[in-house]
């Protein structure tokens, strides 16, 4: 087995124990607090669809059209294709000839690549910014036949022309910017003749790092989007499988209190699903933090993933980002 192998079968291995060990905080959680028999029932009749909607309002603040069309210019293609597309693509697990509907496809980081492999695609965005990234990437590529429009999840996909089996397959990449998560995924589904498929975050949301957030002091951090939609599909009468795709994120910064600002950040969209205390004991600790794992960045003045000049501090281990990837036959 080569090094390269070995990492990635220890990454993902990693990746299952951790999921495991985040499953069993979640009902050693619930069964603190009701006998064995009341959290069954309890986990039976919950409607998660619902309880996800009764959350939203605490996160997902800054996920709207105008937030990303101010990001889109950030995105680019053209550096080439990300470790992440090209294992999302693999889970994808297409046939030559599947059709695809790409929901949030932003500047086309897998409409493109799909395209030029061959398959008819059918891209939509909520964010014009995002869809004009595309257009400018399929023209700098020479791409052509992607059929992409401006649409949301909360719109009537009817009457926007995306209707029942249109496509083999529908995705939506790390894109579910809805306030109905329930609705989103049968409306997903439907599109679909073969299977759909999702990518959620892991962590507590996109913009946190349990890893971090643990290293900080905190306890326990609850996990959301991943457990919902899981969940909510084995309501609808789905059997979801999951599996993950591991990237890594190197974080730099300008200075130590970019660096601060940026954790104080992360602290704050966790706070909905971390303890009051745990939330202290994390700001309490950050400077000795940052004392131990700010460094120098070996990267300084280039340009990153998002086309930003990275600062001359960064993490001193990269920040590991776990999504999970949700398929479910049609």
């Amino acid at each position: 087995m080569s090094s390269e192998n070995a990492t990635m079968e220890e990454a993902l291995v990693k990746g299952a124990e951790e999921a495991i060990s985040q499953a069993k905080d979640a009902l050693a959680s619930i069964n603190y607090l009701a006998p064995r028999g009341e959290v069954h029932q309890s986990l039976i009749d919950t409607d998660w669809g619902l309880q996800w909607k009764e959350e939203q309002g605490e996160y997902h603040a800054d996920d709207n059209a105008a937030y990303w069309d101010n990001r889109a210019p950030k995105f680019g293609t053209k550096r080439g294709i990300s470790p992440y597309v090209l294992a999302f693509i693999d889970h994808l697990a297409l046939d030559p000839d599947d059709s695809v509907f790409d929901m949030g496809c932003g500047n086309g980081a897998l409409a493109i690549p799909l395209a030029k492999a061959g398959h008819k695609v059918i891209a939509r965005d909520f964010s014009r910014g995002m869809l004009d990234a595309l257009k400018e990437e399929m023209e700098a590529q020479g791409v052509t036949g992607i059929d992409y429009a401006q649409m949301s999840w909360e719109d009537d996909w009817e009457a926007c022309g995306i209707g029942e089996r249109i496509v083999d397959v529908a995705f939506a990449s790390r894109s579910i910017i809805t306030s109905d998560l329930k609705a989103s995924l049968e409306k997903l589904s439907k599109v679909a003749r073969k299977r759909a498929c999702v990518t959620v975050s892991t962590n507590a949301t996109p913009h946190t790092s349990s890893d971090i957030l643990r290293s900080l002091g905190a306890t326990y951090v609850k996990e959301r989007d991943s457990l919902y939609t899981f969940a909510i599909l084995i309501q609808l009468g789905y059997h979801p499988e999951v599996s993950y795709i591991l990237s890594q994120r190197c974080d730099a910064y300008e200075d130590r209190e970019d660096a601060a600002a940026a954790l104080e950040r992360m602290i704050v969209s966790a706070e909905p699903y971390i303890s009051k205390e745990d939330a202290c004991r994390c700001r309490e600790n950050l400077p000795a933090w940052l004392d131990e794992n700010l460094v120098p960045n070996e990267n300084a003045g280039r340009l990153n993933s998002h086309n930003e000049v990275e600062g001359p501090w960064r993490l001193a281990v990269p920040r590991e980002v776990r999504w999970a990837f949700i398929s479910w036959e049609v």
